[in-house]
């Protein structure tokens, strides 16, 4: 997964993030409620050498005592300090710690007296008063050995006293000596040891006081911080995770990976949709961005299926992708535009139609054509069919409802009776769309899919699971059904700003070229008498024709258009531009600039729709995209040899050497091997990018891959006279 992968995925799931790190901050929030408030305060103790020694033998001057740092904590010690609080016996307990001090040398020992409270106060009190106890205890455990030592010193100067008087009443007798000569070693021994302790100093000594009590718990701005990444980074984990398991299609890639087909058309979301029942966008030809979607899906399809006349089917992965929606919308869509279609309701489950054409639902039916309660041998006739036809209030629409089905509705589709209505509707109308069940659970649709020329499948964008559309390709592919591709329903896909006004345009513009500008037209039919070629269509004029088409033919196909008659303008070639929703305006001000920056003049540019009766006269046309490609290949279908893209143009001539002495035209028609189905589905290496509402650093890569482009297709056509146009470097922006 990459970096932009990774931010796709933060975007996409943001809530999840969102809300993940919300609850930790909450988590954080109720903790520091909740906790109890702890503070410490420490105080330092060093104990005197002779401390030190006894603390690490155990003998003070010879007397056993117990002054292990340890006694801090027991009750010998805490028992004082409470008395001195005067606080309740007990209550210290666990709240006093000591730590020994490492020293830099071993005649003295320090200690750290930890005291712990619910306020900084009482924890310094406690910290001094245990202190204060533990030197106390010393000060006793001296007291008590010099007690000891005194006593002793009693005992044996008691018995010195004897041993003298046994020597003096006898100075013979040793063993009197003897024991007179270790009593008084003893009794020197003792009052050494009673000095020593007398001279020693205190046995204890407060090197640092104890200071008001800091607080152990975690501060608030530290358990923000900590809620806060932890809960984004278990989000994001989250998010990930999600990501991973989630197999819904949201990019159209997606979709052309689990298919291998191309998407055919991407429907915008549109809440329209769903809240008016029987919704028809394409009945009143209004632009936007879901009706120009539907528009574009009929171009597409009418390049897939057959000229003259064709059966498509409709359907879907699941129930509610809206597939009855896309069926009465296409075909009231190509009814408009002057065919004869009938819409067929091959949802005999749940048919829903009735919703958008309500006065077409009575008769017999799909269901009456296909129930074998009719035993006739010649049922149903064409004429059975044709009067099971009922019409609607769009003219050249007509609807075979569902009727009332008797049997099984996967045993009724599957009688020959099925093949036999397809072919009449099929003899009898230029168009017959078959909305069918959704395909990943029913046979209906794979049935009635391999007796069409075409079947489309609808993906719902954010909806339908990756696994499950590939399962219905492989089973309608199974069925011998011919899958021309997928519609991406739904998508929430932004077209550029630079779309609306298109959409806000006056319909009329957008239908029929503007009457200031037919005369003017550079493709209109009164200006095909240059271009000269028998019946045969073998003899051509001297001069190459060369067609570039965008949408409005305001910014890319007059700049290409210019840099390509830069390019060859030493040789016979006849170059113009045209769009296919061209408004009569003049060239934009961004393209207009942009051209005086590298020498070319489009201030008198005059925005031109293209004519569908000159497309056949023309050697070589170019649109700007695959989309511009379909909707030149629906008016005419004849050109497609002589149709590429510009940048598909520009990979082709590379590869194709021309000959000399043949006409433009004459060459591609016997080397091209363009067709239809070449321009299905959308794939960014053949487009250029609108730059209309772009940056000028935009416009200025655009006018630097034009250039190439163009000086590529001139070079290719032209390879002794092509030129290049001086294109400005970018400057690069100083921070």
């Amino acid at each position: 997964m990459t970096i932009t992968d990774i931010l796709t995925v933060i975007w996409r799931r943001k809530w999840i993030i969102i809300a993940v790190t919300i609850l930790a901050s909450a988590t954080a929030v109720a903790y520091l409620q909740r906790v109890t408030p702890n503070f410490e305060s420490s105080t330092t103790v060093r104990i005197s050498p002779q401390m030190t020694e006894a603390v690490n033998t155990g003998m003070l001057t010879g007397v056993a005592v117990d002054i292990d740092p340890s006694v801090i904590s027991t009750p010998v010690v805490l028992e004082a300090a409470e008395k001195t609080l005067n606080v309740p016996e007990g209550s210290l307990a666990g709240t006093i710690t000591q730590t020994v001090i490492e020293s830099p040398t071993a005649t003295t020992t320090s200690f750290q007296i930890t005291a712990t409270a619910g306020d900084p106060r009482t924890s310094q009190k406690r910290a001094a008063a245990v202190a204060a106890a533990y030197t106390d205890y010393l000060d006793s455990v001296t007291a008590s050995a010099q007690k000891t030592l005194t006593e002793q010193l009693t005992e044996i100067s008691e018995k010195a006293k004897t041993y003298q008087a046994q020597v003096d009443k006898d100075l013979t007798d040793q063993l009197a000596q003897t024991n007179l000569t270790a009593a008084l070693a003893q009794v020197n021994a003792l009052n050494t040891s009673i000095t020593a302790l007398q001279t020693a100093g205190p046995p204890a000594t407060v090197t640092t006081a104890a200071s008001i009590g800091e607080s152990t718990n975690p501060t608030t701005f530290t358990v923000a911080g900590a809620a806060i990444v932890s809960g984004l980074l278990a989000g994001l984990g989250l998010a990930l995770a999600r990501e991973r398991l989630d197999t819904r299609i949201r990019r159209t890639t997606e979709i052309e990976q689990a298919t291998s087909a191309p998407v055919l058309a991407q429907l915008p979301s549109d809440r329209s949709a769903t809240r008016k029942l029987g919704y028809l966008p394409a009945e009143g030809g209004e632009s936007s961005p879901l009706s120009e979607g539907l528009r574009s899906l009929r171009t597409t399809l009418q390049i897939a299926l057959p000229r003259e006349s064709g059966v498509l089917v409709v359907t879907s992965v699941e129930p509610g992708d809206g597939k009855t929606f896309v069926s009465a919308n296409l075909a009231t869509s190509w009814a408009r535009t002057g065919r004869r279609v009938v819409l067929v309701v091959g949802d005999l489950r749940r048919p829903s139609l009735d919703a958008y054409f309500p006065e077409s639902v009575g008769g017999l039916g799909l269901g009456g054509l296909l129930s074998t309660s009719h035993t006739d041998e010649g049922f149903p006739s064409a004429a059975d069919v044709e009067n099971a036809l009922q019409p609607t209030s769009i003219d050249g629409l007509r609807v075979l409802p569902a009727g009332h089905v008797t049997d099984d509705p996967a045993d009724t589709l599957a009688s020959a009776r099925m093949s036999d209505i397809l072919r009449t509707l099929s003899a009898s109308a230029d168009i017959v769309i078959v909305d069918t069940p959704p395909a990943l659970a029913l046979a209906d649709a794979s049935m009635v899919a391999s007796l069409a020329d075409g079947t489309i499948v609808l993906a719902a964008m954010n909806r339908t699971k990756q696994h499950l559309l590939a399962h219905v390709f492989t089973t309608l592919t199974a069925n011998g059904a011919v899958v021309l591709g997928t519609v991406a329903n739904k998508s929430r896909q932004k077209l550029p700003r630079s779309y609306t006004a298109y959409y806000i345009a006056d319909q009329n513009s957008s239908s029929r070229i503007p009457e200031n500008t037919r005369q003017t037209s550079a493709l209109d039919a009164s200006q095909r008498e240059h271009v000269r070629r028998d019946d045969q269509g073998g003899i051509r004029a001297q001069r190459d024709r060369v067609l570039i088409v965008c949408t409005a033919n305001e910014s890319r196909s007059p700049f290409a258009a210019a840099l390509l008659r830069a390019t060859t303008r030493r040789n016979a070639v006849d170059i113009d531009s045209a769009g296919t929703e061209a408004t009569g305006r003049s060239a934009s001000h961004a393209a207009i600039v942009q051209a005086a920056a590298v020498g070319l003049d489009l201030s008198t540019h005059t925005s031109t729709q293209f004519d569908p009766l000159a497309l056949n006269d023309y050697d070589l046309i170019l649109p700007v995209t695959r989309e511009h490609a379909r909707m030149l290949l629906a008016a005419a279908p004849d050109i497609a040899p002589r149709l590429f893209t510009v940048r598909q143009f520009a990979r082709w001539v590379a590869e194709h050497e021309r000959p000399e002495g043949i006409s433009l035209g004459l060459w591609l028609d016997q080397e091209s091997d363009q067709s239809a189905l070449d321009f299905l589905g959308d794939n960014p290496d053949d487009d250029i990018d609108d730059p209309t509402g772009r940056t000028t650093t935009r416009w200025k890569t655009l006018v630097a891959h034009l250039d190439e482009t163009m000086t590529a297709i001139s070079s290719g056509l032209y390879p002794r006279s092509a030129s290049r146009l001086p294109v400005p470097a970018q400057r690069t922006r100083r921070p």
